[in-house]
C-alpha cells in the first residue's frame, strides 16, 4: 500500500517535472511546479536510502544472527521509515503546490497594487 503510493507520487512528479503543470485545468503553467515535480520524483530514492540506513544500523545491532529474526524484527521499523517518507512528503508536497497556485492564480502585478483605501490617502 505504501508502495503505491510512493509510485503514484513519482509518476505525478514525473508529469509536473515535465509539464510545468499540476493537473487542475484552471491553475496555469508555473515554473515552480517544475521544482514541485522533482521533489516529488525524488520520493522513492529517498525512501529507499532512508530504510537502507535504517536497516543496516539495526541489523548491525541486533543480538540474532539468524536472519529470519533480523527480518522480523525489523519490518515494522521499516515501515514507519516509509510511512514517515510518505507523510513528510504529501505534507510538504501540498502546502508547496498551494503556495505555488496562489503565485499562479495572482495576475502579474497585482501583488504591487496598493488597496483602495492607501490611494485615497495619498
Amino acid at each position: 500500500m505504501i508502495m503505491i503510493l510512493e509510485i503514484a507520487m513519482t509518476i505525478f512528479g514525473i508529469y509536473m517535472l515535465f509539464t510545468g503543470k499540476t493537473w487542475s485545468k484552471e491553475v496555469p503553467p508555473h515554473g515552480q511546479f517544475r521544482l514541485l515535480g522533482a521533489f516529488f520524483a525524488s520520493v522513492l530514492p529517498v525512501a529507499f536510502v532512508a530504510a537502507m540506513i535504517v536497516g543496516i544500523v539495526l541489523a548491525a545491532g541486533s543480538a540474532s544472527s539468524d536472519p529470519e529474526t533480523v527480518a522480523n524484527e525489523l519490518t515494522w521499523p521499516l515501515i514507519g521509515v516509509e510511512v514517515a517518507t510518505v507523510v513528510f512528503y504529501a505534507v510538504v508536497g501540498s502546502l508547496w503546490e498551494k503556495s505555488i497556485r496562489r503565485k499562479a492564480m495572482t495576475p502579474p502585478g497585482a501583488a504591487f497594487e496598493q488597496p483602495s483605501e492607501m490611494r485615497r490617502a495619498a
